[in-house]
């Protein structure tokens, strides 16, 4: 399945550059949009993200690391493993 992983990755990751070095697959960045209603105030929210085979970030912790993603710093502020090989990194723009 990671092979298959590291194929799909080749041809759509684009680079990433974490703590200073550039994960081997990149990674899959994706900027959700979310709104959110209360009675009548509206909530907006970019919940930036990066999804990255684990092989690549080594089995170190990365919350508070920095992340460049197409010109873009952010700050790691959650690692959330699927236990599949994969980890979705939750960022915040910095």
């Amino acid at each position: 399945m990671i092979e298959d992983a590291a194929l799909f990755f080749a041809d759509f990751a684009e680079p990433v550059t974490l703590a200073g070095q550039a994960l081997a697959s990149g990674g899959l960045f994706d900027r959700q949009y979310r709104t959110a209603s209360v009675e009548s105030f509206g909530i907006e929210d970019a919940s930036p993200s990066v999804l990255c085979i684990d092989a690549d970030l080594g089995g170190a912790d990365r919350h508070d690391d920095t992340a460049i993603i197409r010109g873009a710093s952010y700050l790691v502020i959650g690692a959330e493993p699927d236990g599949l090989g994969f980890t979705r990194l939750k960022l915040r723009k910095i």
